[in-house]
């Protein structure tokens, strides 16, 4: 059994839920994750920080075997917790060449190695999955989204994942 979870790093909402998801993750050991990184507010929208380069660290990181859960954390805390610039490739690959190879990933994202990635996971999101707000999980045909400005609890991802899980 797989899910798909839409999330954007800058989304205090998504880093709420990636807390949620951490905690139900052991209960739920048998379903295998797809992180899917997305943008609440994609390219050319002029609505706060732009997150693509973030998207494409995740990638970087699942290249080098990072641990992505670990990565997460990591991300959030620099993205919301920390302030940093995470528009800038050479900020962002400094802050992150504390936990992973800095040049590594400074390359990719001055290169923009997974931008086309992080575009058709827009695309899929958006246009493909009807995802409203997020963060979102998908599993089974069924979906759960954030309410704009409210996010997601506990107990209803937790619910989603019970129910969805006896539907398979």
């Amino acid at each position: 059994m797989e899910m798909d979870v839409y999330f954007d790093y800058g989304c205090p909402y998504c880093l709420q839920g990636f807390a949620y998801f951490e905690e139900l993750a052991n209960k739920y050991k048998h379903i295998a994750v797809n992180f899917i990184p997305v943008e609440a507010h994609p390219r050319p929208e002029n609505h706060g920080l732009h997150t693509d380069l973030c998207a494409q660290a995740m990638y970087v990181a699942r290249d080098m075997e990072i641990n992505l859960w670990d990565f997460h954390a990591y991300m959030y805390k620099a993205a919301i917790n920390d302030d940093v610039n995470i528009e800038s490739a050479g900020v962002l690959s400094e802050v992150l060449g504390k936990y992973m190879n800095k040049k590594k990933v400074f390359e990719a994202l001055q290169n923009n190695a997974y931008l086309k990635q992080v575009e058709e996971n827009n695309h899929r999101a958006y246009d493909k999955e009807g995802v409203w707000a997020v963060p979102a999980f998908r599993m089974n045909g069924e979906k759960l989204d954030a309410k704009e400005g409210i996010g997601i609890t506990f107990n209803q991802l937790n619910e989603f994942m019970s129910q969805t899980e006896m539907k398979k």
